[in-house]
């Protein structure tokens, strides 16, 4: 995700660049490394956060990790890009689909392989148990 001044834009492989004033270099960090390393002992209501709740509704500046809204604030808007179809027709697609509707809209720590993936053959199975069978609908057309 690449934040601007009022949205984000979803895109779980590619990072946004931001500077580090103190030694005066760009870094790279995307929304999905922020997410990752939240601090969950610092601010244990953050282990109950999905990425997608994380990228609407958090603002981070360094290690400072505040919600969005105290003074009014409205939650972010977010564009999922790139927008995958649900084409069961096209295996590829799919699956890239399934990875991102389960790392969106599950929580996950450090690893989303290791947290989402579990013992499911691949993140289709995932997405079909943990999603579809669980009657998430709105969860299961977000992305539609």
């Amino acid at each position: 995700m690449v934040k601007s001044s009022h949205q984000y834009y979803v895109a779980p492989d590619e990072a946004s660049e931001s500077v580090n004033f103190e030694s005066s270099e760009k870094e790279q960090q995307g929304v999905l490394e922020q997410y990752k390393a939240r601090p969950i002992a610092q601010k244990p209501v953050l282990e109950h956060v999905s990425l997608l709740e994380f990228a609407t509704g958090w603002n981070w500046r360094g290690k400072q990790y505040t919600k969005r809204g105290s003074k009014g604030a409205k939650p972010f808007v977010v564009n999922i890009w790139p927008c995958y179809s649900p084409d069961r027709d096209e295996p590829e697609l799919y699956k890239k689909y399934c990875y991102a509707k389960m790392i969106l809209h599950h929580l996950f720590v450090n690893n989303p392989k290791v947290s989402l993936l579990k013992h499911y053959l691949d993140w289709n199975a995932a997405y079909q148990i943990d999603c579809i069978d669980q009657g998430h609908g709105l969860i299961a057309n977000y992305m539609q």
